[in-house]
């Protein structure tokens, strides 16, 4: 397993963002197999990425199992700080370090307003208010 090729050394995929896009309860998270240097994971690698909103990952708040190097996070707390790592492991099922992502923060949830803007929603109407 190359993923983690060294001390604070990032490893995002060439040209992306790690993390994009980031939603109130979900964000993608992206990163390489490796790096030039230390070499890239083999044909059969897969990779578990997981979120937390503590940087010690207890609790573990959204997880992916993917053999791509992004993944899909989901049911994340809004408008909080969230910590992302992911650990490769080889085709046969063996794990390597864990490799430190990052952290961002997930949008806030949009303000309810006090009445529903929809007062009455049919089969092929609607009615709208606002002030």
């Amino acid at each position: 397993m190359l993923l983690n090729p060294g001390a604070g050394e990032e490893v995002p995929q060439a040209g992306a963002a790690i993390f994009a896009p980031v939603y109130a309860t979900s964000m993608t998270v992206n990163w390489s197999s490796g790096t030039d240097a230390g070499g890239y994971n083999g044909a059969g690698a897969t990779y578990l990425v997981q979120a937390s909103t503590m940087p010690d990952f207890i609790p573990v708040a959204g997880s992916s199992l993917t053999a791509a190097t992004s993944g899909l996070l989901q049911g994340l707390p809004a408008n909080a700080t969230t910590y992302a790592r992911v650990r490769a492991y080889n085709s046969g099922g063996m794990p390597g370090d864990w490799f430190f992502l990052g952290s961002t923060v997930t949008l806030a949830n949009p303000a309810l307003s006090a009445a529903s803007t929809f007062t009455m929603v049919g089969l092929s109407s609607m009615t709208v208010t606002w002030d």
